[in-house]
């Protein structure tokens, strides 16, 4: 699969991601937990990019969930391309073709971007907002290694044909 095939492809899953999020996101419900696929798919699409891919991918996410919450809009863009960029500026950092990198990439994060949304709208209450946050990162991080490994596949991953 050719590069822009392969940035087809993502962009696609990303897509079909927001789309599970706004249909199946409150039936998907453990407890007080809730996922949050957007996020998820867009740390594991930063995984197969470098920091432009990260940023652009942050945006669509956050401009995407943005337009279905309604709630925090410029934050919500904002933050997502921020923690999409700094996941796909670990391309040189880290070693990336590994599924357990994914689990730590999407729990750290969906934490760094939950914060980052706290401290750009802050929530009258802090302690829901803890606990939420840390179901979240929970939930998100039992679906990172299944997510990662379905994408991985979808774009017959090769690490050294991507990040260009």
């Amino acid at each position: 699969m050719s590069i822009a095939g392969r940035k087809l492809t993502l962009t696609a899953l990303l897509v079909a991601a927001v789309v599970l999020q706004v249909a199946l996101g409150t039936t998907m419900q453990i407890g007080a937990a809730y996922p949050n696929l957007a996020l998820v798919s867009m740390l594991v699409t930063t995984l197969f990019g470098n920091t432009v891919h990260g940023a652009t991918f942050g945006f669509l996410s956050g401009l995407l969930e943005a337009s279905y919450s309604a709630r925090f809009v410029g934050s919500t863009i904002v933050t997502r391309s921020l923690t999409g960029m700094a996941a796909g500026a670990l391309e040189e950092s880290i070693f990336r073709d590994s599924p357990f990198v994914a689990l730590l990439v999407v729990t750290g994060g969906t934490l760094f971007c939950e914060v980052l949304l706290y401290l750009f709208a802050p929530q009258p209450f802090f302690k829901p907002w803890l606990i939420r946050v840390g179901l979240e990162v929970l939930y998100n991080g039992a679906l990172a290694i299944p997510v990662y490994l379905v994408f991985r596949r979808l774009i017959r991953w090769k690490r050294d044909t991507w990040a260009r």
